[in-house]
């Protein structure tokens, strides 16, 4: 066991300066190395920290929290993985979900957004409105929304084709703000308008979830797909990311 644990704890601290030396800071990478630590720490003193006679109740109660967690991590990344996200239906309006800029670069999976959303374009003949939502964060320069505009530009999309959602700060917001502008467009309530929101595959369920909250009626997902590199640490971090938006984002 303690060798098993040794070689678990070091992979996960292995990846960590993998993803983060050739790609990067990438955000809650952190989890795989406090992972790694904590497995090889627990392997070299898991002796010490059972002791007396309270050592089989302790054992009990860690082993009954840990398979408790498993099951609701393993069924919560089944429905993130399972869920529904290549509609070609057509739509109204194509919603984009910003994903970081740096400076004015936009991030990989931002990129990897817009990609589908040309995509998207490509393969249903979309002719309508396209919002970018996203809003500017302390390391950017430009917002989110701003950065997707110039990018969809350059590729060919009419400007007057793309509107700009610059203030939300977060999934929920993204929503809630892309409602406005959609509403002030059209002059009836978002949930009379059929639209499709691009975004990255491990963001797909809580995306629907989040636009069912804020009163969006008519939505499918075309989502773009996280680069193989990264699926341990985005679907991890979507794990506890939908956990919050299930309690706090209403």
């Amino acid at each position: 066991m303690k060798k098993i644990l040794f070689v678990l704890g070091v992979l996960c601290i292995g990846y960590f300066l993998c993803i983060n030396i050739i790609l990067g800071y990438i955000t809650f990478s952190s989890f795989y190395l406090i992972i790694g630590i904590a497995l090889i720490l627990y392997g070299k003193f898991r002796g010490k920290i059972f002791f007396c006679n309270a050592k089989n109740k302790i054992q009990k109660v860690i082993k009954t929290v840990v398979i408790v967690c498993i099951l609701i991590f393993m069924v919560t990344e089944s429905y993130i993985i399972l869920y529904p996200k290549k509609s070609i239906e057509s739509c109204d309006y194509v919603i984009v979900l910003g994903a970081g800029i740096e400076g004015e670069t936009l991030s990989t999976t931002l990129k990897d957004r817009l990609y589908a959303t040309l995509d998207y374009i490509d393969k249903t003949n979309f002719q309508g409105i396209i919002v970018v939502s996203g809003g500017k964060g302390s390391k950017e320069n430009i917002s989110e929304a701003e950065g997707m505009k110039r990018y969809l530009v350059s590729k060919g999309i009419d400007n007057n084709r793309i509107v700009m959602e610059n203030k939300s700060t977060n999934t929920y917001e993204n929503f809630n703000y892309s409602r406005g502008v959609i509403e002030n467009i059209t002059g009836t309530e978002i949930g009379e308008n059929d639209v499709t929101i691009v975004t990255t595959d491990f963001h797909g369920a809580r995306s629907k979830m989040l636009a069912n909250r804020n009163k969006y009626k008519n939505t499918r997902l075309y989502t773009s797909r996280t680069r193989w590199c990264l699926v341990p640490v985005m679907y991890a971090r979507e794990f506890f990311a939908f956990g919050k938006s299930i309690v706090f984002d209403k």
